[in-house]
């Protein structure tokens, strides 16, 4: 499932000081909140994976204690090692919900090199968001085990025949 529904909201904070020379300074800060569905539960994914209710709905509330700690954080291009470089975090993940069948997410870009990087890719609707965890994995299922780790944006599939 591509984000088929997403919005983007973006905040610009334009702070204005004086350093201890009296120069003006002028700080900008943007940040893009960015709302999607992005699977679609009991369904199969763009990438062949079905991920039932049931464990969906156990991965998404231990998933919610990472949300409330504030460390739901992720990036651009899921990293292959299992933990997330500080370095490369783009946003922070402020919001996930089932509802129906259809998983939906809220995350907010972050004031870093990967953050601000995001922000200019979502203006330009190049990217979606799709969940990385781990866990097994049969016949195109996956399994009770299934863990996640993060929210990641990635490049969207191509569609079939392209």
């Amino acid at each position: 499932m591509t984000n088929s529904n997403r919005t983007l909201t973006e905040t610009v904070k334009d702070t204005s000081y004086e350093d201890a020379r009296g120069n003006l300074v002028r700080q900008s800060e943007t940040t893009v909140v960015y709302k999607a569905d992005v699977l679609k539960v009991d369904q199969p994914t763009a990438n062949g994976r079905t991920y039932p209710r049931a464990v969906m709905e156990r991965a998404l509330a231990a998933y919610q204690q990472t949300i409330d700690a504030g460390r739901a954080f992720g990036t651009v291009d899921p990293p292959l090692e299992p933990h997330i470089s500080l370095h490369s975090v783009s946003h922070v993940v402020t919001r996930v919900e089932l509802r129906d069948d259809v998983l939906h997410a809220e995350v907010k870009t972050v004031q870093t090199n990967a953050g601000r990087q995001l922000a200019v890719l979502l203006k330009h609707g190049a990217l979606d968001l799709q969940p990385t965890g781990y866990g097994s994995e049969r016949d195109g299922r996956v399994g009770d085990d299934y863990v996640i780790r993060s929210f990641d944006f990635v490049t969207p599939p191509k569609e079939p025949g392209t």
